[in-house]
């Protein structure tokens, strides 16, 4: 279930517990890769007072080390056909994806401008298989954002998830 959270305490609360955890992933993980993906549907204002209804596409890759720790790639695109991509390590800080583990779930938290996102990822008990909750919240102002494309400057009003994936395969899904 997706909530959009407009409450800046909410938003704070999804990472005041995460300092506490270990940021090493579950050791049946090791040597694993993780493919997630989600859509979701949301309505943005453009400056002219407009408001634009788009899906976006989230599609993730993650390899967890022989040593437990987190690589992730993160691939948006909107019905527009506009792309972005972003390829980090967990605990970069700012606005990437910080993985940490709790139990048999992966949590990646994501801090941006006007909010914040939690893609939680639940593996069954021999990691076999997984499935994924996202929720987004808000700060409570409307912060302004690039689109995509980086050509315009919207106003994120409501965002809900529409459908989720995820899988799991021996190996590294970057190649190595």
């Amino acid at each position: 279930m997706v909530r959009f959270l407009t409450s800046i305490g909410l938003v704070l609360s999804l990472f005041a517990a995460t300092a506490a955890i270990s940021a090493g992933a579950p050791p049946q993980l090791s040597g694993k890769s993780v493919h997630v993906s989600w859509t979701d549907s949301r309505v943005e204002r453009a400056d002219d007072g407009h408001e634009l209804s788009m899906t976006q596409t989230s599609r993730m890759k993650i390899y967890v080390s022989d040593k437990g720790r987190i690589f992730s790639q993160l691939d948006r695109s909107v019905s527009a056909g506009q792309a972005r991509q972003d390829l980090d390590v967990s605990g970069g800080g700012g606005s990437v994806l910080n993985f940490h583990a709790q139990g048999n779930q992966l949590v990646a938290d994501q801090i941006s401008a006007g909010g914040a996102r939690r893609v939680t990822i639940t593996f069954d008990a021999s990691f076999t298989s997984c499935s994924i909750n996202v929720v987004n919240g808000a700060s409570g102002k409307r912060a302004r954002h690039l689109n995509l494309a980086k050509t315009r400057w919207l106003e994120l009003v409501s965002i809900a998830v529409t459908s989720t994936s995820c899988s799991i395969a021996a190996g590294n899904a970057f190649g190595n």
